[in-house]
């Protein structure tokens, strides 16, 4: 067997660029039967490129069939040594000769590297590759991406050394079975590169469809002749009105995709809301929706939906009056009679529309930058005569006071409430606040003065909510008064050697901070 040789002369180069040329013109189908050229730039690298960075890392070895070796100038008999160029054992072959070049010994690479779908280690993987190649059926776009996954990393073994040259984070094994698993969740007719990409986006971005037996609620549009419809040159069909949820909306249909929404290659269909000058100004309508394609075969309809776990709402206003699915569903899946969205030439769309019920209720928590504050002084005179009137559970109200926005009051207890006798019980009480206040957090203090000294009695709270409303008071730690059953011994009180009971009469002051404040609106 002759040996093959490294360098060629220039008429085996120009027989060489024209088999070349010939082949890749009969490859570009395959190219373009999965990545249409609108798309192709960016979802694959050039294969010009590719295949000029195979030439230039092999040592310009080729990779062309049998039947594109004699060209119309040449008649020569392929040899042995040409028909294994041609079938990729020559190309294992130069893939050694660029190893041992570069000296490195391919029986000692091991570990996992470049891993397109199992565990390759070395060695094997080159014979991976090489079986690849030498397959009868093999398609350009998979000789490019086997080769391009090999040289990188043969690249990086170069260049870095093979430990950097690893992906240890990438698992054969577990890639493996997440692309069985996409698979076997895929819609039937999402097969291409790009439909599996946008099925996933679409996932990513909450939307879910399912089969059900009960039609559209409240719109359908049937259309027959679909074929002469799409080819009538339509871009676009616009239902009759129909009112639905307190609203009045049209459907939207794009036969061929909405192209400046990305919609190529699918059908488009969206919610358009109507009638809108008899809605308030600065009008909203928050909705949730379902689109719907009858399925013939299966006798049920294809709902296609937010997900209802993200329970995604729309909002619809005067800047944005349509809403829907740029790929409701890709043309070539719906399309196939097999699937049964188009039989006879006859097709079904429909939707669902509900509406989200907004009060606009709502509050909003206000921390003071400077608290308000209020000091109220309250003078008791003849308190020996209250004490007798008011028995124990009885007690007095002080003059209403406020700090600006609320009012207050002090209840005094001067025999003590329901839970004590012995001591004198006082309290806080809010009273009234603004028609849109909800609660207040307060900070406050009591002080009985010793009018002989200055050896007064006090007792502060710190941050206690206060409210009027009787759905806040029903909440924890709101409350609508609040204070001390037990402030004062009696006996502490009106000890004579104490400054607290003077001439029959008591000083207490009482001093509010308010810190924040909640106000509902609507």
């Amino acid at each position: 067997m002759a040996p093959i040789r490294k360098y060629k002369c220039g008429g085996e180069k120009r027989k060489e660029k024209r088999r070349r040329e010939a082949f890749q013109k009969t490859q570009v189908g395959s190219l373009n039967k999965y990545f249409p050229k609108t798309t192709v730039e960016n979802v694959v690298v050039d294969e010009m490129d590719i295949r000029h960075s195979i030439n230039s890392d092999v040592n310009n070895a080729t990779v062309v069939e049998n039947q594109f070796v004699n060209d119309e100038n040449e008649n020569e008999n392929v040899n042995e040594n040409e028909n294994q160029n041609s079938n990729g054992l020559g190309l294992y072959n130069e893939l050694v000769e660029v190893l041992n070049v570069h000296e490195l010994d391919i029986d000692n690479i091991r570990g996992q590297g470049y891993d397109n779908g199992s565990n390759m280690k070395g060695k094997n993987k080159v014979n991976h590759v090489s079986e690849i190649l030498q397959s009868e059926n093999i398609q350009i776009d998979v000789a490019i991406r086997e080769l391009k996954g090999l040289l990188s990393f043969l690249q990086n073994y170069r260049e870095v050394g093979f430990q950097e040259a690893m992906v240890p984070d990438l698992n054969g094994d577990d890639l493996y079975e997440d692309l069985c698993m996409l698979r076997r969740n895929l819609p039937e007719g999402i097969k291409s590169a790009i439909d599996v990409l946008t099925y996933i986006k679409e996932m990513e971005g909450g939307v879910v469809t399912y089969l059900r037996d009960a039609p559209p609620e409240h719109y359908s549009v049937k259309i027959e002749s679909f074929t002469k419809f799409v080819s009538s040159g339509v871009e676009k069909y616009e239902s009759a009105k129909f009112d639905a949820s307190g609203y009045t909306w049209k459907l939207v249909l794009y036969p061929n995709g909405n192209g400046r929404r990305g919609g190529r290659g699918h059908i488009s269909l969206y919610l358009a809301i109507q009638k809108t000058d008899s809605l308030c100004l600065c009008w909203e309508a928050y909705v949730t929706y379902k689109m719907f394609v009858f399925d013939h075969n299966k006798d049920k309809y294809l709902t296609i939906q937010d997900d209802p776990v993200v329970q995604q709402i729309r909002r619809f206003h005067q800047a944005k009056k349509e809403s829907g699915f740029d790929r409701l569903i890709p043309l070539e899946t719906f399309n196939a009679a097999t699937n049964g969205y188009l039989v006879d030439d006859s097709c079904v769309f429909g939707v669902e529309v509900y509406k989200v019920k907004c009060t606009g209720n709502g509050e909003t928590v206000k921390v003071l930058e400077h608290p308000r504050e209020v000091t109220f002084d309250w003078k008791i005179c003849e308190f020996s005569k209250i004490c007798k009137e008011k028995l124990n559970c009885q007690g007095i109200n002080s003059e209403e006071f406020t700090d600006g926005e609320c009012k207050w009051r002090l209840l005094l207890y001067p025999n003590g409430d329901s839970s004590t006798k012995d001591h004198l019980s006082l309290y806080l009480e809010l009273v009234e606040s603004p028609t849109m206040g909800k609660k207040v957090l307060t900070e406050f203090s009591f002080l009985i003065k010793d009018q002989l000294s200055e050896s007064h009695h006090q007792h502060t709270v710190q941050e206690w909510w206060f409210s009027t409303s009787a759905e806040e008071l029903i909440t924890a730690n709101v409350v609508g008064g609040w204070g001390f059953a037990k402030f004062m011994l009696l006996s502490d009180l009106k000890n004579e050697l104490s400054g607290f009971i003077v001439n029959d009469t008591m000083l207490l002051q009482a001093k509010v901070e308010i810190k924040a404040e909640v106000t509902s609106f609507s």
